[in-house]
């Protein structure tokens, strides 16, 4: 409802909840709505300090689908970083090219949602990767990678609304970035309709 003062406050209280119980599932799943509340109020920063301290533990051998969660969570706070940086006037946008590159965070987190019992499909953590890296390849410029990206994604289908809101607006900056602004607006306006 916006009220990320409360927000905050619940989640604290819920992160050493769960410390105290040594609960580790609940821990990650308050830690990430944590995550997400500092999102937006714009500390990206602390955001990504908290998904990097859970990604530090991930058991490399034996991944779970919440790994794949947080490594997006992790390279979603850094892109969003990454953009808030470039976009800073006071610095010219300096101080963003010397932030990681997010893509890598996102390319795990795929390899492990594709792995056989990982992750349920209603999980779609397969889905939220190949978005987060047609991002990235949007924001590169490399639109070949984002068209390949964003098949993945459709026939990966059907998928949940919020998938399908992204969808459409990644198609709709693909096909500005590829100078077809008709094909632009009519993905703009399947997403007005969604």
């Amino acid at each position: 409802s916006g009220d990320h003062r409360n927000a905050l406050a619940h989640a604290e209280r819920g992160r050493k909840l769960g410390q105290r119980l040594g609960n580790e599932k609940l821990q990650g799943y308050i830690n990430h709505e944590y995550s997400n509340t500092l999102q937006n109020l714009g500390r990206f920063q602390e955001s990504a300090a908290i998904f990097r301290e859970r990604v530090q533990r991930i058991s490399w051998e034996n991944p779970q689908c919440e790994d794949a969660i947080h490594l997006n969570g992790l390279g979603w706070a850094q892109y969003l970083l990454r953009r808030n940086l470039q976009n800073d006037i006071s610095t010219m946008g300096y101080l963003s090219q010397n932030l990681p590159d997010p893509q890598t965070h996102f390319e795990h987190a795929l390899a492990i949602a594709r792995t056989p019992g990982t992750c349920r499909k209603q999980q779609a953590e397969d889905t939220n990767s190949l978005i987060n890296l047609a991002l990235i390849a949007l924001d590169k410029e490399d639109l070949h990678a984002a068209e390949t990206y964003i098949s993945e994604v459709i026939n990966n289908g059907p998928h949940r609304k919020v998938y399908q809101l992204w969808l459409e607006q990644i198609q709709a900056k693909l096909a500005l970035a590829q100078n077809n602004p008709a094909k632009a607006l009519k993905h703009f306006d399947q997403l007005l309709t969604l």
